[in-house]
């Protein structure tokens, strides 16, 4: 334990016991009533303050009249024994969930398990699991601390001891946090901690974090703890990369399903596709007639008014028409035919051409553009990304009730090199079954619906334009499709 012999001499025994007078009391208690005590576990503090988890037996010395003067005992370091037991137990316990495992629900099961067994092993007061998420920094899986200790946590990659681990792949033993400037305040009870970081095949993907009440429970030179720890946080790593793996084999099988299902889209479309045009071009041409006969009536009452109309049904024409020979193409590569486009300009082009549109629903919308965008042009198709934001907006419109309205924004992000263009209706949002399946073709909600409209916008957006959507919903408050697309300018 480190003492020296005058060191022991004289020290008061419940000194040593790392739950102090109220464990010597037990014990003291358990003699006098049974006269001895055999291999009773227990934990022990050394002199530089680590704890020592022991086995302990003890006797009561008597004198001739047979009153109690004292006792006479031993321990056993079994410290060792306890954290190979442990090891081994949190070993067969991850194997065991691994090769079973695949959804995120089991792996935070799993992960709960190591933080558990973590915090068994160190007799620590705290212990938590912290993963990385894109530049933010979550907790699957803690004990000892409260959710609003939780929530003051560091949750950005930098910020704090963890947001160092995950920058430097390194442990950091900290003896007393109030002598370290990396520190930040989530429990006051904290004196010192460790953090170990999960390594995946990126790098640090998490921190296994162990926190003590005690000071200088952890330390650099206590190579063997951070040894232990780093076995634990590999249990962790194993796991959280299998289930990615699992996840990333998922999405590929459903990609290749998506695409087989686009060839059959583009074969269905294939026999209907030529007289659908041929018909849209015919009325198309009958309206524009109607326009220009229109025009030419002098003085006609709310002229203006039925020639926005018009332009407006031509416009939605002329969509479905490139709709149609789209879907024929479908079962091909077909490649974008882009120019360089100013995106403020393109979203008011394409919401004045939905007038009509937006006054049959009865629905208002209201338009914020970024002043950044005003002078960049962004490499684009045109006539894809108003398809995209025609498509969206009429999911809006059919969301939303009479009186209700529909914003748009776009955005520029420096630094990620995106443009973005948010589509928000305040209607009856989605529910997480109907989400997953938005951009699945032939998935539908609506009676009579083809189930394409949100397909073909995630196909131009991700494989044609390198972008992505994403979608932030929730049931009876209303939806959010944000569009982004890399910057290429000439």
């Amino acid at each position: 334990m480190g003492y020296t012999s005058n060191e022991i001499i004289g020290t008061k025994v419940y000194k040593l016991y790392c739950k102090g007078y109220e464990e010597a009391r037990e014990i003291q208690g358990l003699l006098e009533k049974h006269g001895a005590i055999k291999n009773r576990p227990s934990c022990v503090k050394s002199k530089d303050g680590r704890h020592i988890d022991i086995l302990f037996s003890c006797a009561l010395l008597r004198n001739n009249s047979g009153k109690s003067t004292g006792s006479v005992g031993f321990f056993e370091d079994i410290s060792e024994v306890k954290a190979l037991k442990i090891i081994t137990n949190t070993s067969l316990i991850a194997f065991k969930a691994v090769s079973h495992m695949s959804r995120p629900e089991d792996l935070q099961e799993l992960l709960k398990t190591i933080v558990s067994e973590t915090w068994g092993l160190f007799d620590a007061d705290a212990a938590a699991i912290l993963l990385r998420d894109d530049d933010a920094i979550v907790c699957p899986a803690y004990v000892g601390y409260t959710q609003d200790e939780i929530e003051k946590a560091p949750s950005k990659i930098g910020e704090g001891l963890v947001g160092k681990v995950l920058n430097d792949a390194m442990p950091i033993a900290v003896p007393d946090v109030e002598n370290e400037p990396n520190y930040v305040l989530v429990s006051p009870d904290v004196r010192s901690e460790l953090n170990v970081p999960i390594i995946g095949r990126s790098g640090a993907i998490g921190v296994l974090h162990v926190a003590s009440h005690q000071l200088k429970r952890f330390r650099e030179e206590d190579s063997h703890t951070i040894e232990l720890c780093e076995i634990l946080a590999g249990h962790a790593a194993v796991a959280i990369q299998h289930v990615e793996s699992v996840q990333e084999r998922e999405e590929t099988q459903e990609r290749l399903l998506q695409n087989a299902s686009a060839v059959a889209v583009g074969r269905l479309a294939a026999g209907v596709g030529h007289e659908i045009k041929n018909s849209l071009n015919s009325i198309a041409l009958s309206i524009g007639n109607v326009a220009t006969r229109i025009e030419a009536i002098q003085g006609l009452s709310g002229q203006k008014e039925i020639l926005d109309k018009i332009r407006s049904a031509e416009f939605e024409l002329e969509q479905l028409a490139d709709i149609a020979t789209r879907l024929h193409k479908l079962s091909q590569e077909w490649e974008p035919e882009k120019e360089l486009v100013n995106l403020n300009n393109l979203l008011c082009r394409t919401i004045k051409l939905l007038f009509g549109t937006f006054e049959k629903h009865q629905c208002s919308n209201n338009i914020h553009l970024d002043p950044k965008l005003d002078h960049l042009n962004v490499l684009l198709d045109e006539r894809q990304i108003q398809q995209v934001i025609v498509n969206i907006t009429l999911n809006a419109l059919d969301a939303s009730s009479r009186g209700q309205r529909v914003d748009y924004i776009t955005s520029y992000h420096s630094k990620d090199q995106l443009v973005e263009v948010s589509i928000r209706d305040y209607g009856t949002g989605i529910d997480s079954k109907t989400k997953k399946g938005l951009f699945k073709p032939f998935f539908t909600t609506k009676p009579g619906g083809t189930g394409l409209g949100l397909y073909v916008c995630d196909l131009i957006i991700r494989d044609k334009h390198n972008g992505k959507i994403e979608i932030n919903t929730k049931p009876g408050r209303g939806t959010t499709f944000s569009i982004f697309i890399p910057i290429s300018t000439l």
